[in-house]
Formats: C-alpha cells, sequence, structure tokens
C-alpha cells in the first residue's frame, strides 16, 4: 500500500503543473493486466489508469481505459484506446486529469475518491497555512458544513431520513459524533499544529493496526502471521517517514589558510 495521502498532501503542497508526481510506468513492467483488463498491446497508462495506478484508487475498473504506444498508429478494441506518443500526457495530475476528461469523459468514481483525498490533504495543508483558529470553531464549522452537504445529497438522490430505532445504533451515532468524529478531528489538529502536513498523512497508516487490534479484542477476530509481519512493516515505515528525526545538515569544512612566515 502505497502512502496515498502523503502523496495528495505533497502535491497540495506544490505547482499544479509540477513533475513531483511519479512518473507512468509500461504496462510490460505491470502485471500481465490492469485491474483485470489486459491491453492488447504494450503501452504506458493514461488518463483514469495513470491516476487510478499513482494514487492506488480503490474504484471500479472504466469500461474503457486508454494508453500510449510507442509506435504511430492508434487503435480502439478490446475496451482501450491506445494513441500515439504524440497524445502522450506530461507526467502530472492535471495534465493526465485533462487527458482523461477529453479522451474518457467525465468517471464520477475516479473523480469523487480523487477529490476526497484531495481535499481532505489540502485542509491538512490549510491549516498549517492559515492563522491559527480555535479546534472547536473549526470543527463546528466543518462538521456543519460537511452535514449540509450530506443532507442535499441526501435530497437529491431521494433518500428517506429515519431516526435509528434501536438502542445499540443509538449508541454507535453517539460513539461516531463525539470520539469518532468531534474527537478524533481534534486530536488531528493537535497533531497538525506541530508536524507538518506530510508527516501527519502518516497517521493513516495506523488506522489498521487500530482497527485490528480492536477487532481482535472485542469480536475476537484471528490475527494471523500476515497481519502481524504487514504491521510491523507499516510501523517502520511511520517510523522512517514520520517519527525518526532528520538528519543534522552537514557543516561546511572551514580551510586554513597557509602562507609563508
Amino acid at each position: 500500500m502505497r502512502v496515498f495521502f502523503t502523496r495528495c498532501a505533497r502535491f497540495a503542497r506544490s505547482d499544479p503543473n509540477s513533475t513531483h508526481l511519479p512518473r507512468t510506468r509500461a504496462f510490460s513492467h505491470m502485471p500481465h493486466d490492469f485491474q483485470g483488463k489486459r491491453p492488447p498491446q504494450t503501452a504506458s497508462p493514461a488518463g483514469y489508469a495513470w491516476i487510478i495506478d499513482n494514487f492506488d484508487l480503490r474504484v471500479p475498473t472504466p469500461r474503457r481505459l486508454t494508453g500510449i504506444l510507442n509506435t504511430h498508429h492508434k487503435t480502439d478494441q478490446r475496451g482501450w484506446l491506445l494513441l500515439t506518443p504524440k497524445h502522450a500526457p506530461k507526467p502530472t495530475l492535471a495534465t493526465h486529469l485533462e487527458f482523461a476528461l477529453k479522451w474518457e469523459g467525465v468517471n464520477l468514481a475516479v473523480l469523487a475518491a480523487l477529490g476526497s483525498a484531495l481535499c481532505f490533504a489540502e485542509s491538512a495543508v490549510l491549516v498549517r497555512v492559515l492563522p491559527p483558529v480555535h479546534p472547536v470553531a473549526m470543527n463546528a464549522v466543518g462538521m456543519t458544513a460537511g452535514a449540509a452537504a450530506l443532507l442535499a445529497g441526501g435530497v437529491v438522490a431521494g433518500e428517506s431520513f429515519v431516526l435509528p430505532e434501536g438502542s445499540a445504533t443509538w449508541a454507535a451515532s453517539v460513539y461516531l459524533v463525539t470520539l469518532g468524529s468531534v474527537g478524533v478531528f481534534f486530536l488531528y489538529l493537535f497533531v497538525l499544529g506541530r508536524w507538518t502536513a506530510s508527516r501527519a498523512a502518516y497517521a493513516f497508516l495506523l488506522s489498521p493496526i487500530a482497527s485490528i487490534s480492536l477487532s481482535a479484542w472485542l469480536d475476537d477476530e484471528p490475527v494471523g502471521p500476515g497481519l502481524v509481519v504487514g504491521g510491523l512493516l507499516v510501523l517502520a515505515g511511520v517510523y522512517v517517514g514520520a517519527l525518526r528525526a532528520p538528519a543534522p545538515p552537514a557543516q561546511p569544512e572551514v580551510g586554513v589558510a597557509r602562507g609563508r612566515w
């Protein structure tokens, strides 16, 4: 698993046309297919395929994918639109997104997944950049705006609004509203006040470890050796990326002038 939110935070602080994002990889260097869809010829991912691959988006595979060939004869077959090198976008999110909208149309699943992550990463950067605001006030404004957006979306989608009936459902809702939302948001702002946005993004890698530990304790979920080894690797990555103190800058050597007496 790649450090998805770290990449998004790094992108949010950079120029939209910068080339700090990873460059494309040819399909010959990837598995035999792209999420179950085998390209008819060797090509490099472009558009939504590039975005899904580089940001590890967990979205349904688009019905039509695009790639860039090494030849000068484009083809459209078996769910792949393969274009010539002159159509290749630069290895940036902005150019691949523009390419995808032009050649593949609007894919709401990809845009929603990418937009939510970028908005969350951008919010972490804004917390660091803008003048400090009390966490309670920021949480109240953010939660109110989010609730209004969800209610509006539910009305547009035609969903019905009913109050929960079971006591367990009420207990879970109270936990999510208090500790799961307000409490976690307050703690995240506390971390952002002391760490950079990129370092704070590593906190998301610790969430699965906490979930596994609580599931093993409360639900007797078995924990196999794969989870243990994977958890140790995640902890090691968090330590290297977020907790380890950076190396001190090298001090320039001061030369001693030699002269004649």
